[in-house]
């Protein structure tokens, strides 16, 4: 017999639940989800109009279309003709390498897809509205029974856009255009952050990746030339304004919670019922190394889920969640074999934030180095020559680690580049 949308048998005067009934409805969509994740995407915006809305249509007219395959070849880009590889390459070899030629070529075409992205990053407001389509960046209509999407083709496009405002910036530094170069380390630093304001981890996780890109395109650049003073100053600043590639912890675990409500129920009947044994759940419960007994439980559970059980642990996980993005350890939760398939699935997730903290923490301190080295050129040029400690170049808190609050080991070297120096304080623990 069926009772609650489940397979139930009567065995020797014990009752063993053995199967969801497949039959029933899913759980449809909430209508008053997309209106709560844009609430969190644009809450903690300035007033005004949106940037996102001109540079999506700039991305379209471009060639950068929901049929997204190679965005660094062919004519993906405005045109952008003969560029094989990833721009990237342009930042981790010698800019005169004679194998980059094409490279080099492709990029001053590319160009062309700058001046709309420092429009957008220059706009207080910025900020990718959630739909229920497949990419953003489509004009398809929204298709609702596929459940919600963020914009994949916009967090594609994203790292290319950095890698081509990175290479900008190492070229405008090879032709000796300062301001330029600055201002390709402004945009990539607030393309980062607005990014980042967004309401998903992996969105984020997107921003910390490009400011990690631009911040050692920035080292590069330090180690390489002699950056005129004024050009280190406006640089200074700039990082010294740097918000921050990261989105305020409780916005960004309220995206999470949310996404994982929405996205998670349709799994479940109407009635909280669990539909989705099968495929890849079943597999993790049947293939996974344990004995036959602890299977069986593990079935017996998984088919017993109720919507309830899945939605109480969600309110218990944000808590610890928010720890891990702190990179403070949770403690371990005693095992539960009857709430095993929530707590697995929970555990990764847990994961998933612990290693994003580390990253976000790294990041601030690679962001904190480059201030200090920027900091060292102006000493230098001022003084002549390079100080014996940070603390003659700069104030301790200037010259900390901001995630150990211990100074950069700073010492004198006889190495090509600049004659110093600069590891992470030991033991900083970023990761």
């Amino acid at each position: 017999m069926t009772l609650l949308g489940v397979g139930v048998v009567m065995v020797g005067g014990l009752t063993w639940v053995v199967w969801p009934d497949f039959t029933a409805e899913p759980a449809p969509h909430d209508p008053q989800f997309l209106d709560r994740m844009n609430a969190l995407a644009a809450e903690g915006q300035p007033e005004g109009e949106n940037g996102w809305i001109a540079l999506r249509a700039f991305l379209l007219e471009s060639g950068v279309s929901r049929d997204y395959g190679s965005p660094a070849t062919g004519s993906a880009w405005a045109g952008v003709t003969g560029w094989d590889a990833h721009p990237s390459e342009l930042l981790h070899s010698a800019w005169d390498d004679p194998r980059l030629t094409p490279h080099r070529e492709a990029l001053e075409a590319a160009l062309v897809l700058l001046p709309p992205l420092d429009a957008a990053m220059d706009g207080g407001r910025f900020y990718i509205p959630y739909r229920w389509d497949g990419a953003a960046l489509s004009d398809d209509p929204d298709q609702m029974a596929h459940g919600p999407r963020i914009a994949l083709d916009y967090l594609r496009v994203a790292n290319q856009l950095a890698a081509i405002n990175a290479a900008a910036m190492r070229r405008a530094a090879t032709m000796g255009d300062w301001p330029e170069a600055t201002r390709r380390l402004e945009t990539g630093l607030a393309m980062a952050e607005r990014l980042s304001r967004q309401a998903m981890l992996i969105e984020g996780m997107v921003g910390v990746a490009i400011e990690g890109m631009i911040l050692a395109e920035m080292r590069r650049l330090l180690n390489e030339f002699d950056i005129p003073s004024e050009a280190s100053a406006s640089m200074l600043r700039t990082l010294e304004a740097r918000p921050g590639p990261w989105n305020e912890t409780r916005r960004v675990i309220a995206g999470e919670m949310e996404w994982m409500r929405e996205t998670m129920r349709p799994m479940f009947s109407t009635g909280g019922v669990f539909l989705d044994w099968k495929g890849d759940t079943a597999d993790m419960f049947l293939f996974e190394p344990r004995n036959f007994g602890e299977r069986i439980a593990d079935m017996r559970h998984a088919v017993t889920l109720r919507w309830t059980d899945f939605e109480a642990t969600l309110f218990e996980l944000a808590p610890r969640v928010s720890e891990a993005l702190d990179g403070v350890a949770s403690p371990e939760r005693p095992s539960d074999r009857n709430r095993f398939f929530i707590d697995e699935f929970f555990e990764q997730y847990v994961e998933s934030f612990s290693g994003a903290g580390g990253v976000y923490r790294r990041t601030a301190a690679e962001a904190a180095a480059v201030a200090v080295m920027l900091r060292l050129e102006l000493f230098h040029a001022e003084h002549g020559r390079w100080p014996e400690s940070l603390l003659e170049a700069m104030t301790a808190q200037e010259a900390a680690d901001p995630v150990s609050g211990r100074l950069f080991e700073y010492s004198m070297v006889d190495d090509p580049g600049r004659p110093y120096s600069l590891p992470y304080p030991a033991n900083a623990g970023y990761m």
